[in-house]
């Protein structure tokens, strides 16, 4: 039935007789680059006579319809030039444009836009990679998640993560695509660095409500991650040196003007001097112990312009960190000797690719043709070694333990733009298959005694179909719809989900825009989330008929106000209710899922609700904003608060984000971010009473989920998560160097994190004073963190 209901949806707007307006043509082409020829992304493209406008689509294409005659285009693009044209054309036209840089300090009079030539709608946010480098840098590493933590109705969880909770929403329900790829696990190092290299990528767009029909399969967000195509007309290399990371691009033509690579790397340096000062310093081989701490990313892209009308795109990334330790222990006795080694090896990363075919089907057609696959892996691989000698008898003892998660997805969608009249439809559809190992454990030893446990592997496929119309029903009014429809193969029964969206713009004023939307979002995954710290224990299991797929609605309305041609300010309010959450059941962790991991979760409801104002100046010099959320956040578990709401462990309620960027000349740029949000929710004991008798099991604190060293004391709660942690704030501060020579750019960044060393908490720990009370004491991570790097381009 949802079937049918989709395909008489689309063919009734494809019969509407307004669609193909008479003596009108169309003018199509593509936007990029005037100096790597690089395709530009969500370039605003108006007519200024017939006031209709279009916006170029992932391959900077575009297609907008006008009546024959004379033409006035403008073209528009964050950090160009804008370029305008006139032509008189009585049949369909193409017209490519090639758009200018700005330069950092280049006097630019800054034009009274209407907003009603401005094409996005509420919730999506575009956010330019020149202001991500722009930002201070964590360590001395600009990134992509962090930066989006300083948007509205975007959170961080703990100090230094790179996680972002949404709306009221959870990491897993984030959908992060590099080149629509899925990425299962974005963050390296415990969580505190993002796996985008912001020197391969092009754009990032955030969605965080009013979704495009085309994403699916998460509940909170989608951030959007373009790679780099590559410079077509000249070789290009950037270096650049950091405390933590370094990392190397280059780029350049494969064939002049026709086609592209790029190829960056980043790695951890400082793991491989401190391993080779470990060696000098432990000369004795009696007893060594070697850590090892790294990451690392790979990128690379080709593209290949086969003819005017086809281009073919191979983009690949893999990343992944490694947290080993060898000991390695030696030691003599009156006859014999023993000899002991442990190593433990923990690995986790990404790898995905994808191969993608983009045709202009005719002045108004256009598709774009994926295939792609994705994989997260993490594993431990613990191993024990021990020789004891005796009266010359040896005898060897050891264990291995190996442990496997993993999750796999594979992708084929076919997606269309057709640019009509008054109509812009995108519309298409997808097949993939994702392929689980909730978690296997193998355990060898010497004497054979063996043993495997855990679920092999569990396939789940979906098939999906998907329509969006941009309608401008007149200058004043556009909406902004679409319908997907879902179906999941659950344990071999297939069951189907429509998801409609809508999203209507109103221009009330030519300085102001009126935002509606609704969303409704399933999840057909779920995340089994055991640890805080950033350990990549949590593990990734499909929906079944028994833990039903996730569900969320989210209704948005809001204003867009643009108060002078420099200051402009956005409202934005949001109710999200969601169904079908899930958290591990009391006493129970990812140790445990070598059972039946239906039987560790229980299924709830949670709702949040919020209000985001965004204030933002902006001239030749100056950059500045001012965001602030008003947020409530709460779930429902049978099993905890006696079946009552209690507010989420990340609800915050107030987040405030204070930030400039300032152009002190050519050379110098100065930046600084102040952070404010309201302490954690946690969970704790009013009272402890005696256990009548021995307790032989071991007793978790609600707080930091770590083991109460008294377990002869049990713990009496009266509501969960009714006490609040102290507030989170920091200030960071930047600076950035810049030297332009003929043939070379050069770049010194030196920064402080959390200038005043306010002592935020990371993780709080019992400990019982000697009268007995039990006191929380916690632990700071970045009290006061100086960074520098250094950057050359040439």
């Amino acid at each position: 039935m949802y079937l049918r209901l989709f395909i008489l949806l689309c063919l009734l707007v494809a019969i509407n007789p307004r669609l193909y307006a008479q003596n009108s043509i169309s003018v199509s082409g593509f936007i990029r680059d005037s100096s790597s020829l690089e395709s530009l992304y969500n370039a605003t493209v108006y007519e200024i006579n017939s006031e209709r406008g279009t916006i170029s689509n992932t391959y900077g294409f575009y297609s907008i319809t006008v009546p024959s005659g004379d033409i006035n285009l403008t073209v528009s693009f964050v950090g160009y030039e804008h370029q305008m044209i006139s032509i008189k054309a009585l049949k369909d036209t193409i017209v490519n444009f090639h758009l200018l840089q700005k330069n950092d300090l280049q006097e630019v009079t800054i034009k009274a836009q209407s907003l009603q030539q401005k094409q996005t709608f509420s919730g999506h946010e575009q956010v330019s990679m020149q202001s991500i480098k722009s930002l201070p840098a964590f360590v001395g590493e600009q990134d992509v998640l962090k930066s989006l933590t300083m948007l509205p109705g975007v959170q961080q969880g703990y100090e230094g993560s790179a996680g972002l909770f949404v709306r009221g929403g959870s990491p897993d329900q984030n959908l992060m695509l590099l080149d629509g790829v899925p990425i299962f696990n974005a963050t390296h190092m415990f969580g505190f660095i993002s796996v985008f290299t912001p020197e391969a990528l092009q754009s990032v767009d955030l969605y965080k409500g009013g979704f495009p029909a085309r994403y699916g399969g998460r509940l909170s967000s989608v951030v959007d991650v373009r790679m780099k195509e590559g410079n077509k007309t000249k070789s290009a290399t950037d270096l650049m040196f950091g405390l933590v990371t370094s990392k190397y691009t280059h780029e350049g033509p494969i064939k002049k003007e026709k086609s592209s690579f790029l190829i960056s790397a980043r790695r951890t340096l400082l793991d491989l001097l401190a391993r080779g000062g470990l060696k000098i310093v432990q000369s004795s081989d009696d007893q060594v112990i070697m850590p090892k701490l790294h990451l690392y990313d790979v990128n690379a892209k080709f593209n290949f312009e086969l003819n005017e009308t086809n281009r073919l795109y191979l983009s690949f990334y893999g990343g992944g960190d490694c947290l080993a330790s060898h000991f390695k222990d030696t030691y003599s006795y009156q006859g014999g000797e023993t000899k002991q080694k442990t190593k433990v090896n923990l690995k986790w990363g990404n790898k995905v690719g994808s191969l993608r075919w983009s045709s202009r089907l005719n002045n108004r057609l256009f598709l774009n043709t994926t295939l792609s696959s994705g994989t997260f892996n993490y594993t431990i691989d613990n191993r024990y070694y021990q020789s004891v000698t005796q009266d010359n008898d040896t005898e060897i003892i050891w264990t291995s333990i190996e442990y496997l998660t993993r999750v796999n997805n594979d992708k084929l969608q076919l997606l269309f733009d057709w640019y009509l009249p008054e109509h812009k439809l995108q519309f298409g559809a997808s097949g993939e298959l994702n392929h689980f190992v909730p978690g296997r454990q193998k355990i060898k030893r010497h004497d054979g005694d063996n043993l495997e446990r855990g679920k092999d592997h569990s396939n789940n496929t979906a098939l999906s179909c998907f329509f969006d119309d941009q309608y401008a029903i007149n200058e004043r009014l556009t909406l902004y719809g679409g319908l997907r429809l879902d179906v999941f193969d659950l344990e071999g029964k297939w069951s189907s989900q429509l998801t409609p969206r809508i999203n209507a713009k109103y221009a009330l004023r030519d300085n102001c825009n009126l935002f509606v939307s609704y969303a409704r979002m399933t999840q057909p995954l779920h995340l089994l989330t055991n640890s805080s710290i950033g350990l990549p224990s949590d593990i990734w299991v499909p929906a079944t008929k028994k833990v039903a797929p996730e569900i969320s609605h989210q209704v948005t309305a809001g204003a867009e106000v643009r108060l002078s041609n420099q200051l402009h300010y956005k409202f934005d309010s949001y109710y999200k209710a969601m169904d079908n959450v899930i958290n591990y059941q009391a006493g129970n962790s990812f140790m445990d899922i070598f059972d039946d991991w239906e039987e560790l979760v229980e299924v709830g409801t949670g709702k949040a609700w919020g209000i985001e104002n965004s204030i933002n100046y902006e001239s030749s010099r100056l950059k500045s904003w001012l965001n602030y959320t008003l947020a409530w956040n709460k779930r429902k578990f049978a099993s905890l608060n006696k079946g009552k709401y209690f507010p989420f462990k990340f609800d915050r309620r107030h987040d405030i984000n204070l930030g400039c960027v300032y152009q002190l000349n050519d050379h110098i740029e100065c930046s600084a971010v102040w952070t404010f949000q309201t302490g954690l929710a946690a969970t704790v004991p009013m009272r402890y009473y005696n256990a009548a008798g021995p307790i032989d099991y071991e007793v978790m604190d609600f707080v930091t989920g770590l083991d109460i060293k008294n377990t002869e004391r049990i713990q009496l709660f009266e509501k969960y998560n009714d006490y609040r942690l102290p507030a989170f704030h920091h200030l960071d501060v930047g600076l950035t160097f810049k030297k332009q020579r003929e043939k070379s750019y050069r770049e010194w960044k030196v920064g402080i994190y959390n200038v005043y060393a306010r002592q935020n908490a990371y993780m709080f720990y019992p400990d019982v004073t000697p009268e007995g009370e039990t006191i929380y004491k916690k632990v700071c991570l970045f009290p006061f963190v100086p960074s520098v790097s250094y950057r050359i381009s040439f």
